[in-house]
Order: C-alpha cells, then structure tokens, then sequence
C-alpha cells in the first residue's frame, strides 16, 4: 500500500493506524447514477468508483498521478557492433505529478521524484560450445535468482527530479533491454527471452515530514505514487545468411538472424495505494543478464 513509507536499509515500513491514516488523508469516490423508465417505473442503476488513495506528507498532497507510455515492439538491430535481440526503441514511461499544498500553507520543499526498476529474466541460447550448459543439452541458461531482482541501480539511471508546487513534476524512464546474438568468441544459433522477462517500474515521492530540506536527521520518507508492469519476449534464429534477414552480422560474414516469435506490452499501470509496495532492496540481488550457467 503506497501510504505505507517504504525505507532502504534498516528503516522500516510503517504499519501504525494513526500514521496511515495520517498519511492518507487525502481519497476520493465518485458516484454515477443512470436511470431509465420502463412500464412506468424509474430503473435508477448506481456506479461507485474508487479512486486510488495518494499519499501526502506534511503539508503536501499528492493530488494527481498521470502516467503515459509509448509502443513496445521486438526486433534484431545492430548493438555495441553484434547484433541483438531487442525491444526496439525501448519502453519510454513518463509521469506527472500534480503536488498541492494544504489550505493556509507555505511549504519550503516538495520534495523529489525517482524511478525504482525491477526485473525478472530467463534466457538461453546455443550452440552447447558456447559453455557452460547442461549435460546432454545444446543450450546455456541466464535466469534472475530471485522473484524480483533490482535492475541497475536506484534511483533508475541515477536520475532525480526536484519538485515544485502544481502541475510541473515531469519524469521519464527509457529503457532498452537487449540480449546480443553474437559476442566475440561465435555467432549464436538461437537466443531466446522465454517465457517473458517481466519489469515493475515504481514511480517513487521522497519528501520530509516537515517539508524542508532533508538532512541527516531529517530524512525523506519514500512513497510510492504508481507502478508500471510491462514484459517483452522473443527468440531469434540464425539463418547462416547475411541475405533478407534483420540483422547480417559484420563480425561474422554469411551469418544473420530473424525473429522466429516475439511479444512485448504494457500489462498494468497501478497508481496510487493500488500499487503495492517494492520489497525492501536490502533484502532482493541486483540483477546480472550476463551470468550464463547450465540450468534453468
């Protein structure tokens, strides 16, 4: 629940009644009403919806969260100068915050914006020489260890953005996972991303209780604003030509690989107390693509 403070290292989260009730103030519902008449009777029907509970600290409230994201799609493309299986162009996720003051309030900061990435992956490929791999199998094995492992760093890319009063908080995650094809030792026969490599991107609040600047003793709480969920796949096949394909590699001549099946999409966007909470990072790996091993 987003109006839950999320801490890294020993913090803790808060659980107590009065803090969440403090911190979540702020909700809202709506009430539709449609009505008909038929036989002389009035058939009123009624919608309740729930809008999701944003967080607020201080004298600061979050008062809307918009999130938009771009097309996803799956290709091969030259990358770092071996050709790669892709999402082409990336994922591009941008989000603004509408932040308000309370009545009769001057607050001195609002606090920043960040994005927390993380992924779960599961990628093989062949030929077995590539090593190391399962006895009897042609292929090796990368796979995340755990359900969820942090992907690069947090904040996201080490990118922040400081906030101001109303509508001008504007964030951006852009991301291109890739998996190469080639390296420099052989081409690949097949690379595949099966079944999805899955990705949670957390748009995360730091703001002080007080609303100042935060300094060693007094620090920034961490409050999740919404969670975007997408996922891609795709498995890619070298033709043994460098003719009518996607990619013909420059490394190896008379090699070059196609799609042989691929997906990507964005399966959720969560805002608000609907997005959950990240686990802790203390407790999660970092996640590393390039650990081939031989089971999976």
């Amino acid at each position: 629940m987003s109006c839950l403070s999320w801490e890294r290292g020993n913090r803790s989260l808060v659980h107590s009644r009065r803090d969440f009730l403090r911190r979540c103030a702020f909700t809202a519902a709506a009430v539709g009403f449609g009505q008909g008449v038929e036989n002389g009777f009035a058939q009123v029907a009624k919608k309740i919806i729930i809008l999701p509970i944003l967080p607020a600290a201080g004298n600061v409230k979050v008062a809307s969260v918009d999130i938009t994201t771009g097309p996803l799609d799956v290709s091969i493309a030259p990358n770092g100068g071996f050709c790669a299986l892709e999402l082409a162009s990336g994922i591009h996720i941008n989000a603004v915050v509408d932040l308000q003051p309370k009545p009769n309030t001057k607050p001195a900061y609002f606090g920043v914006l960040k994005f927390l990435q993380l992924t779960h992956f599961r990628h093989r490929r062949s030929p077995a020489n590539l090593g190391p791999s399962a006895p009897g199998a042609n292929w090796a094995c990368a796979e995340s260890k755990a359900k969820w492992e942090l992907d690069g760093q947090y904040p996201f890319h080490n990118k922040t953005v400081k906030c101001a009063i109303g509508k001008k908080n504007s964030i951006d995650l852009i991301d291109d996972p890739n998996v190469p094809v080639e390296d420099k030792k052989m081409p690949y026969e097949t690379m595949e991303v099966d079944p999805l490599d899955t990705f949670q991107s957390w748009l995360i609040w730091e703001e002080t209780d007080d609303n100042k600047q935060p300094t060693k003793t007094n620090k920034a709480e961490q409050y999740v604003l919404a969670r975007v969920d997408w996922a891609w796949m795709g498995t890619a096949g070298d033709q043994n030509t460098a003719t009518n394909v996607l990619c013909p590699s420059t490394a190896y001549p008379g090699h070059g690989w196609d799609l042989r099946g691929q997906q990507a999409q964005v399966l959720r966007i969560l805002k608000g107390s609907a997005a959950s909470t990240p686990p802790a990072l203390n407790k999660i790996p970092t996640a590393n693509p390039l650990a081939w091993g031989p089971v999976c």
